[in-house]
């Protein structure tokens, strides 16, 4: 069975929305983040960020989780009550220019192995997340 997906871009900072070429970064970013979560069978997109990012992002049709990003324990949180999926891939809006292939490069080596879903442990240390 294939485990359900979702690719959650984080707003991690004001320079989410400053212009890289014709754009915002941060649409440069979901447009690529997008691009795969079409790619996938019951994938879907969203975006983590405060009220008030969120908020300048609101005409876009996708899952919006409120929180501050930037605190590992709130965006965890925030994310386990959100819509459920498998597996969460979480990308960070100041990474514009990763492209699709890279994208499916991590979801590759993420499902390679796996031959059940099974539930994940999240571990806090240092202000890091690890999934196990």
């Amino acid at each position: 069975m294939t485990p359900s997906l979702k690719v959650v871009v984080a707003i991690t900072s004001p320079i989410a929305f400053h212009q890289l070429k014709s754009q915002t970064i941060l649409r440069t970013c979901l447009q690529s983040a997008d691009s795969f979560v079409a790619s996938i069978s019951g994938a879907h997109l969203a975006i983590a960020g405060t009220a008030a990012d969120l908020a300048k992002v609101a005409e876009i049709a996708c899952e919006k989780i409120v929180c501050d990003p930037n605190k590992p324990d709130e965006l965890a949180t925030a994310i386990k009550s959100a819509t459920a999926a498998d597996l969460i891939m979480i990308h960070d809006s100041q990474r514009p220019l990763t492209q699709p292939g890279q994208f499916e490069r991590v979801y590759v080596a993420l499902t390679g192995d796996i031959d059940a879903v099974r539930p994940s442990l999240t571990l806090y240390r240092d202000a890091q997340i690890y999934q196990c």
